[in-house]
């Protein structure tokens, strides 16, 4: 008995959580479009009321036929002389004749006309309730999705990276349809179709109240089955969800991938993972399917055979001459007529339960905070004059600080204007370093300072305004050249971005496409190669112009031709600017004022690259290894030269 209780205080828990979410989308989503689903809702009322009224026109038409004094029963009604007296004597003028006959097909007419009038009414009241209503849902989806896109765009990458894209891409998609279903269910069924219940079953009522009483015995017994129904089609539609990311993620990835997938000869084996996730798919969305269907049929025949029972006894009551025939067909149509509204309210609560979960996770991104956010007191920050320090820096991914750290008690000052590379093995926490100074990630413990400033307590657009980056995994968008290299620059002129795109020796190849800088490049730059789109992303730092640039593996996707070139066009550019290098071959960066070597999260060596190559180990064997696997190529001639450079250099100055 106990756990029964515990039970049904869980269920009912569920129950509040899930209206509680279901409505803070209408509360926050919906509401502001009330005068819409208020106008919606009147032509809801107006359309019962149609329906309501064409089904009791039938006992006066039947009546009318069937009766022989039918004629004087209607016109002459007690109710409608006693509450409408106006309408028997216009009725009685418009209807009558010489001769009884006369005067019952008039009537006739007059009822008939009556019936399609309302039946045009209702039809026409109909489109406006559907289209007011899907107007509200479509402002509901339109404000769901910048919501949604806008709370994405603020999130701190390491929310977005651990999440991952296709999730977000799901709720884009399905969840958002399925809180369109919802809300579409909600405002267009269950108010409008539990008025057209009311209507028939106050008819049904007013007809033969007894009978209406035992054909209603069967909706509890109805509301009972529909929970059922629902919590089942929660359980599942929360599993579809979740499959079909996952059939997102995989389509997604493995598209991306073709390439790597063929080269592979990894066709087969992706198609049986695509398969088994298609096959999980189906099999939740056929369960949800299954109820769905099985709700209608259920609710319909139990309602019509409790009806049935109630037509035959009020058919038995009309051959013993209790009831006119009229009241009879009028009897029989509202129970008819009362599967309608039953039948599109039996999968509402479906519906509706799709919607719930659809709302959670929504709502479980909306209410995601970001981890990086701007102080409540901000400090101004216009440019950068001396110089950036960590202090103390420690960094790890995870949220605590027993969290396996990727940095460690980093301590480095950089002045304005130097050049500083950051080398070591993959793994050592280059690219999490230059991470922190755009605050990509906040620091563990320590602190990032600009000229002093915490870079914490300033706003984060202040901080970005300052710095270009250009990664070794380029970022394009699907539009024109000229628009990829203005990212972020919208106010540069054409000439501008020229110009910027010559000094990366962009411009040779741009000339050369068709329609030059107006051509399309594709999703993700496919069009062009993998230098040119290289190239495209350095050209579009060089056109921020920014004070500090952060170059992670920056010329790893060009070959040597075109790599001298962009270090030549990147060395005239980081003259007098503060400049971050990641790079594996050290020739681009032995001309660095200061050469940071990291492992294992820590620093352990900033010098020259000649300072470096005499006094650290770490960085000779680097420079070793380098040196071995490419004695051979051009690159080991380059740094050669370099050294000697450098120590013909620092002898000179010696003997100075």
């Amino acid at each position: 008995m106990k756990s029964k209780k515990m039970n049904l205080k869980e269920m009912g828990i569920e129950l509040y959580q899930d209206l509680h979410i279901f409505f803070r989308i209408i509360r926050e989503y919906v509401f502001p479009y009330f005068p819409l689903v208020a106008l919606s809702i009147v032509f809801s009322i107006l359309v019962a009321a149609c329906f309501g009224g064409s089904i009791g026109f039938l006992k006066p038409i039947m009546d009318n036929l069937f009766e022989v004094d039918g004629y004087q029963k209607i016109v002459h009604h007690e109710y409608l002389e006693a509450y409408a007296p106006s309408v028997s004597k216009w009725v009685d003028s418009v209807c009558n004749a010489p001769t009884q006959a006369e005067q019952g097909r008039n009537l006739f007419t007059l009822l008939l006309v009556s019936v399609i009038l309302i039946l045009i009414l209702e039809y026409f009241f109909k489109f406006w309730e559907e289209y007011l209503i899907g107007k509200v849902v479509e402002h509901v989806s339109c404000d769901l999705s910048r919501d949604l896109y806008a709370h994405l765009q603020k999130m701190d990458i390491g929310y977005i990276n651990s999440t991952g894209v296709t999730r977000f891409l799901s709720s884009f998609t399905n969840d958002i349809l399925y809180v369109n279903k919802g809300i579409k269910t909600l405002f267009g069924k269950i108010i409008g179709e539990p008025l057209k219940a009311i209507f028939t079953i106050a008819l049904a009522f007013w007809l033969n109240f007894w009978m209406a009483m035992i054909a209603f015995t069967v909706v509890p017994f109805i509301f009972i089955f529909i929970y059922f129904v629902s919590r089942r089609v929660k359980k599942h539609t929360k599993s579809y969800l979740k499959r079909r990311g996952n059939l997102v993620s995989l389509t997604s990835d493995t598209l991306y991938g073709s390439r790597v997938v063929q080269v592979f000869c990894m066709e087969e084996v992706e198609l049986k993972r695509f398969q088994y996730e298609n096959e999980k798919t189906y099999q939740s969305n056929v369960k949800i399917l299954f109820y769905d269907a099985l709700s209608t049929p259920l609710i319909v025949i139990s309602t019509s055979l409790v009806g049935g029972i109630a037509v035959w006894y009020v058919g038995l009551e009309v051959l013993n001459k209790q009831i006119s025939a009229g009241s009879f067909f009028a009897f029989y149509a509202a129970m008819g007529a009362l599967s309608d509204p039953v039948r599109k309210l039996s999968n509402v609560f479906t519906r509706i339960q799709g919607a719930i979960v659809a709302s959670r996770n929504i709502f479980d991104i909306l209410d995601t905070p970001s981890k990086i956010q701007d102080p409540p007191h901000p400090l101004p920050l216009s440019s950068f004059s001396e110089s950036i320090e960590f202090k103390n820096v420690s960094f790890s991914y995870g949220s605590s600080e027993q969290s396996v750290q990727v940095l460690k008690n980093i301590n480095l000052k950089v002045l304005k204007g130097e050049k500083v590379a950051l080398v070591g093995r993959s793994g050592a926490g280059k690219s999490t370093f230059v991470n922190l100074i755009p605050r990509f990630y906040d620091c563990l413990t320590g602190a990032i300072t600009i000229d002093g400033i915490n870079i914490k307590e300033v706003k984060l657009k202040d901080l970005r305004r300052l710095i270009g980056i250009v990664t070794q995994e380029t970022l394009l968008f699907n539009s024109t050249i000229y628009e990829n290299i203005q990212y972020g620059s919208t106010n540069a002129s054409r000439e501008t971005v020229i110009e910027a795109s010559k000094k990366a020796n962009v411009h040779e190849f741009v000339i050369e496409t068709e329609k030059q800088y107006d051509t399309m490049i594709g999703e993700q730059g496919i069009q062009l190669s993998g230098g040119q789109r290289q190239r495209l992303s350095i050209t579009r730092a060089i056109l921020k112009d920014p004070q500090i640039l952060i170059l992670d593996e920056a010329a790893s996707s060009l070959d040597t031709i075109n790599e001298q070139k962009i270090i030549e066009a990147l060395d005239q550019f980081m003259v007098n600017r503060t400049t971050f290098v990641i790079a594996h071959r050290l020739s681009t960066v032995v001309n660095a004022d200061k050469i940071v070597v990291l492992k294992e999260g820590q620093i352990v060596g900033v010098g020259t690259h000649s300072e470096l190559l005499q006094n650290n180990s770490d960085y000779q064997e680097l420079y070793q290894k380098q040196f071995s696997a490419l004695s051979d190529t051009k690159e080991t001639s380059k740094i050669q030269e370099n050294v000697v450079a450098q120590k013909i250099s620092e002898s000179e100055m010696e003997k100075e």
